[in-house]
């Protein structure tokens, strides 16, 4: 994919809490808000750009990646990373999902490097779901929120195993 990376600034976190996803898939809409952009700004969110830079879409690390829930502590237990992205709906279903995440998986593995490495999808993302299994992710728990079940898949690679066995 050729892309190159920057830091999201406020036009840019605008823009992509302004995407607009068509059903199922508006579950991921988000409110254009003061709060979000300011969220956006403050936690490590990174946008991937191509050549005439159009955003295609974003990426964070870490705790902003988990999706927030009463039983957290054993959804997200271990030592891993978590990975959160969402792709411009422009380009969503147009057989782009692989290259897009691989070039993030890449981010992460580069960045945290023997890292077992984590993610949470909506279960109903079937299209998600099946290229994170192609990028060699399984699924290690699911839960519900707001009606809403999430899996949680994790990616072990070059013998580091994750702890996770919560079932909630």
């Amino acid at each position: 994919m050729d892309v190159f990376i920057e830091k999201v600034d406020r036009q840019t976190a605008a823009e992509i809490l302004g995407w607009r996803y068509e059903a199922p898939y508006d579950f991921y809409n988000m409110d254009v808000s003061e709060e979000n952009i300011h969220g956006m700004l403050t936690h490590p969110y990174y946008a991937m750009k191509n050549k005439a830079g159009e955003t295609a879409g974003f990426f964070c690390f870490g705790i902003t990646a988990q999706v927030p829930s009463r039983y957290m502590a054993q959804i997200y237990a271990g030592n891993m990373i978590d990975i959160g992205l969402g792709m411009n709906p422009h380009l969503t279903g147009k057989g782009q999902g692989s290259a897009f995440f691989a070039y993030i998986l890449n981010q992460a593995r580069a960045g945290f490097p023997n890292t077992p490495l984590r993610l949470t999808v909506a279960s109903f993302n079937e299209r998600a779901s099946r290229v994170y299994e192609k990028a060699g992710f399984k699924e290690a728990v699911r839960f519900e929120k707001e009606r809403v079940i999430f899996k949680v898949m994790v990616l072990e690679e070059r013998g580091f195993k994750s702890n996770q066995q919560a079932q909630v």
